[in-house]
């Protein structure tokens, strides 16, 4: 049997954005919010709202539904 493997947002973003060759700063400006902010996203010090998570996905062209935020302990 085979099992699911669930990347973090955090980790999925970083992974689809350096994948494409893109830039903290591109990315950012195409999701309309600050570098610093993205920056943030990746280290997984701020978890986006839904639209944001939404956008930054449509951005990377990910699948949103895959990349499940980590659980609060």
């Amino acid at each position: 049997m085979k099992s699911k493997c669930v990347v973090v947002f955090p980790t999925a973003i970083k992974m689809a954005r350096t994948n494409k060759g893109l830039y903290q700063k591109e990315v950012a400006e195409m999701a309309k919010i600050s570098r610093k902010h993205l920056a943030l996203i990746e280290e997984g010090h701020k978890e986006p709202g839904p639209q944001l998570r939404k956008k930054i996905c449509e951005v990377l062209e990910i699948e949103e539904e895959y990349h499940v935020p980590p659980r609060n302990k």
